[in-house]
């Protein structure tokens, strides 16, 4: 456990490598959000697109893998603080989209336009742990070089996949009825369920990528 709290710690001293380009990224989007709230919906998918795959592109230009082959830490540690970190990436996106849901409510003119903020709270959750779920083992199986392609536009399709669908529930007034029953029988704990699987299925998958990946 130690070694995987020192890998997450390792990542957040990275993360301030790259700071410049996040805050860029998270300030474009808020004032974004304000003028126009279908932005608000792809604000916590953004935030950990972001700081998922600039912090592991950033190890791995720097050779983490040889990193970590030197180190006395197991391969099985190291994914796992990639998960840990992505994890706390996607807490730190809620916190961000909290602050500015409320900015938007209190300074946007098209405030009206604005799903309620349980339901694009949970579909935000629920994209983000499918986009770390997708993203770690793609970036771990291709690298950044070989795979910039293919991750990018899985990785952004992932990321607006929730304005997509809310605007899809807006227009359609069956789609917020279907939405409406689903939350009487708990919404919350059906993306639960979902999330811990595909996290899961994600895990193991890694695993099985990097224990059989040549670094020296």
């Amino acid at each position: 456990m130690k070694n995987i709290i020192n890998l997450v710690k390792m990542s957040y001293s990275n993360l301030n490598a790259v700071k410049s380009i996040l805050l860029i990224s998270i300030t474009l989007f808020i004032a974004g959000s304000v003028i126009n709230p279908i932005f608000l919906n792809m604000l916590i998918g953004i935030i950990v697109y972001q700081m998922t795959y600039q912090v592991i592109a950033y190890e791995e230009s720097y050779g983490i893998d040889y990193l970590i082959s030197t180190l006395p830490v197991k391969k099985k540690e190291y994914i796992t603080s990639r998960y840990i970190f992505g994890l706390t990436s996607i807490i730190i996106s809620i916190l961000i989209f909290t602050i500015t849901y409320r900015l938007v409510l209190s300074f946007s003119s098209k405030s009206y336009d604005i799903i309620d903020f349980k339901t694009m709270l949970i579909i935000g959750i629920a994209s983000s742990i499918v986009l770390v779920s997708v993203l770690i083992p793609s970036i771990l199986k291709f690298g950044i070089v070989k795979g910039r392609v293919f991750i990018t536009v899985v990785g952004l399709s992932i990321v607006m996949a929730p304005a997509s669908l809310i605007s899809a529930m807006v227009e359609e007034k069956d789609a917020m009825i279907f939405l409406s029953k689903i939350n009487e029988i708990g919404i919350e704990t059906i993306f639960l369920v979902l999330s811990i699987i595909v996290l899961t299925i994600s895990y193991i998958i890694s695993q099985n990528i990097y224990k059989n990946k040549q670094v020296l």
